[in-house]
């Protein structure tokens, strides 16, 4: 009934850039096919979609998060309808499924499942591409540079630890002591 494809939406992806990875979801059947149309939950996942990520080696990039109880944990959403022949599109963030602080090619694959509709795509394969120290340094510079009058959005602190370096740890105790643990 579904057919689940998957395409990264940058070009050019670099070692700690978020990895933005477009679900398009296709009702193949006859009949209407009721979905769940929401955003993130409070958990920071959307649990009918799974991205995972292979090395070139063929080794399973980890999950930081594979032991998290997965649940709605509030959100507001609606239902969307897809018609026959019909298609809808949602990106996902490659970060929130895998860590990726590695450059290198790597093999993805995503999954969407909401019942009673499942699909799997085939796999896709993205270059990162590698930043020197100072490289990372400057993007991380560029980031905070970013915040607002009123603080760093939970957008921001999201970019900012998908860098993986050690030089955000500062700026995410500063942000969860000035602005009380919650990014705005």
């Amino acid at each position: 009934m579904l057919s689940l494809s998957i395409r990264c939406t940058n070009d050019v992806v670099k070692a700690g850039d978020e990895i933005p990875i477009q679900f398009i979801i296709s009702n193949r059947g006859t009949v209407d096919y009721k979905y769940n149309d929401r955003n993130y939950d409070r958990g920071g996942r959307m649990w009918e979609y799974k991205l995972v990520a292979k090395t070139a080696s063929g080794g399973v990039v980890p999950d930081a998060r594979q032991h998290f109880q997965p649940g709605m944990l509030g959100g507001l959403g609606q239902f969307g309808v897809l018609h026959p022949g019909e298609s809808v599109s949602k990106v996902i963030a490659l970060n929130l499924w895998a860590l990726m602080n590695e450059p290198g090619r790597c093999e993805v694959m995503g999954v969407y499942s909401d019942d009673p509709g499942h699909s799997t795509s085939d796999p896709i394969t993205i270059t990162v591409l590698p930043r020197t120290e100072a490289e990372m340094h400057d993007y991380i510079q560029e980031l905070t540079n970013n915040a607002g009058p009123s603080g760093m959005s939970e957008d921001l602190v999201k970019k900012l630890m998908y860098t993986c370096s050690p030089e955000i740890v500062p700026i995410l105790l500063k942000v969860m002591s000035t602005e009380g643990g919650n990014a705005k």
